[in-house]
Formats: structure tokens, C-alpha cells, sequence
């Protein structure tokens, strides 16, 4: 069974880690009900823009993953490999953290000598547990597309996803997308949880020090406007503990192609923000969606 990676449309809680946080939280943006969005010719030139204005320490890219296989669109993935990448780049980040890619020694092994061969290609006979592991995801290939794009840019991609023993008890599992309501609901809980504390994790460890760093997932995951459709206790996300720990040195920034929430029923394009897609959807290029800390791209 092929797993799509997209959660049913309800609602989960959970909690923050206990870390105490020092610094006042940032209010996170509403929602307007009527705005003027920024275009841009290009995702590249919308993020430079971005990134001309600030110098965040940690700069979160999301996606809404895709539902169908194949993807019937121009996926997050292939512009952020094709485009935003090189801007990364050139504003001196070089470290990269991607959920997808899972948390284990055989996985950060293969990474290492993917690094290490510039002519080594992902695939079942050289990386075999990393692509065990891709063939959950329906945009598999825009996610190599994407490692092959870090590599020759020297970007140093890390895991950023769950264990392997957790992906199988969860993600991996054949019941996560189970007929089973309650089974299904206490298996898609439990991996985003895992989730939640291995991003947090994985971005703690570079802010030990001084370089920046950016990380690209779900934007369930760090969205600091979709949680305000929960009911929750101290934050469903480590959007917000990044935001309370780090203020305006964070930042992040959605990457929403509008043929793809085209295909998401009203909640969903209301929980990723963009109620008024109608409204706010470029002809072409790109529409900038600025909402404090938090900046949507709808690409066209």
C-alpha cells in the first residue's frame, strides 16, 4: 500500500515540549478578511524580497503534501529544487533540515557518502535504505530532484523526520490510513508527535551555535496560522516554539501552488490560511500573502 502522507480533515492536540521559554511570545497573525497580496514574477524573486528585508537564523519552508499519485501539478518540492534553493545559497545557508528525510544511522551513512561522490545517485542498489523510504512518497522523485539540487549547490542536507522504528509504527505502518476511525486517528496522532519532536530537535542542535539554517516539511508541522484552528494546549507545532524562542529571527515562509489547492476542499485552504483563494490568486507568478512571521506564495 502506498502511503500519501495527507491527514483526514479533523483535528488533532498536542503540546509543546516542557523547555521553559523565556522570551515574550509573538502573537501569531489572523487572518485578514480582505488584503492586497505582493506579486512576484518568480518564487525565487519572492523570497529574495523576503530575505532582503530580514536575516532570520532559522527560515521554515512548508508544503501541503500531495494527495495524488502521481502529483497532477507542479509540486512545492520542484520549485523550492529549481528555485529556492540557489537563493539559499546565495545568502550563505548552507544547512538544510527536510522531514522527509528520516533519522537514522544507515539513512545519515548514505547521505554521507552521496555527499562524498558527487557522481553517486539515489536509488535501491546505492542508497537502499533512504529509498526503502521515498517509496512512501508520491513526490518522490522532486524530493531527490531536490537532494541532487542541495548537493551540486553545496547544501548539506540532515534529517529532519522521525526514526526508522517509529516511521514503522506509524507512516510505514499498513494500517496508518486504516477504515479503522480510531485506530487510524491514534496512528496519525502518534506520528505527529514524532514529527513535531524530531524538527524541534534537529533545529535545537544548530542554534547550539551560530550559523543559520533553514528546514523544509509540512507546513502542518510550523505554521504559525493553521494552529489557530485548534483547540489546543501551549501550541500544536514547533512554529510556535521557534517564534517564542527567537522572535523575529524566525521565520517562514509557505510554498503553495494554487493548482494544488485547487484541489483541497474549503477547510483545508482555510486551515493553510488561504480562505480567499479566490481572491488572492496571481494569473501567473506569484502572490506574496504577508502575515507577520508567517509568508504565503501562491504560485501559479
Amino acid at each position: 500500500m502506498r502511503i500519501t502522507a495527507a491527514l483526514p480533515y479533523y483535528i488533532y492536540s498536542t503540546k509543546l515540549a516542557s523547555k521553559q521559554l523565556t522570551e515574550t511570545p509573538t502573537t501569531p497573525p489572523t487572518t485578514p478578511s480582505a488584503e492586497t497580496p505582493v506579486h512576484y514574477d518568480s518564487t525565487a524573486a519572492a523570497v529574495r524580497a523576503l530575505l532582503a528585508d530580514a536575516d532570520p537564523r532559522v527560515i521554515a519552508f512548508g508544503e501541503f503534501h500531495p494527495c495524488t499519485d502521481p502529483p497532477t501539478y507542479k509540486t512545492a518540492k520542484a520549485y523550492f529544487a529549481e528555485e529556492v534553493l540557489q537563493v539559499l545559497k546565495d545568502e550563505g545557508i548552507i544547512d538544510l533540515i527536510v522531514e522527509q528525510i528520516l533519522n537514522d544511522p544507515l539513512i545519515i551513512a548514505e547521505l554521507d557518502a552521496f555527499y562524498a561522490d558527487n557522481t553517486l545517485a539515489i536509488g535501491q542498489t546505492t542508497t537502499p535504505t533512504l529509498w526503502k523510504t521515498f517509496e512512501y512518497y508520491i513526490d518522490r522523485q522532486d524530493l531527490i530532484k531536490m537532494l541532487n539540487k542541495a548537493r551540486e549547490l553545496g547544501i548539506r542536507v540532515h534529517p529532519g523526520g522521525m526514526t526508522l522504528a517509529q516511521a514503522a509504527e506509524t507512516i510505514h505502518n499498513s494500517e496508518y490510513n486504516s477504515s479503522n476511525r480510531a485506530l487510524r486517528d491514534e496512528l496519525h496522532l502518534r506520528a505527529w508527535n514524532y514529527t513535531d519532536a524530531a524538527g524541534r530537535a534537529a533545529v535545537d542542535h544548530f542554534l547550539e551555535g551560530t550559523g543559520r539554517v533553514a528546514i523544509y516539511n509540512g507546513a502542518k508541522h510550523h505554521n504559525l496560522i493553521s494552529p489557530r484552528i485548534f483547540e489546543s494546549e501551549g501550541g500544536t507545532n514547533y512554529g510556535e516554539y521557534l517564534s517564542q524562542r527567537l522572535g523575529q529571527d524566525y521565520m517562514e515562509v509557505e510554498l503553495y501552488p494554487v493548482d494544488g489547492l485547487r484541489t483541497l476542499t474549503p477547510f483545508r485552504q482555510e486551515y493553510h490560511g488561504v480562505p480567499n483563494l479566490q481572491e488572492v490568486t496571481p494569473e501567473n507568478g506569484v502572490n506574496l500573502l504577508d502575515r507577520g512571521q508567517s509568508h504565503i506564495l501562491l504560485i501559479n
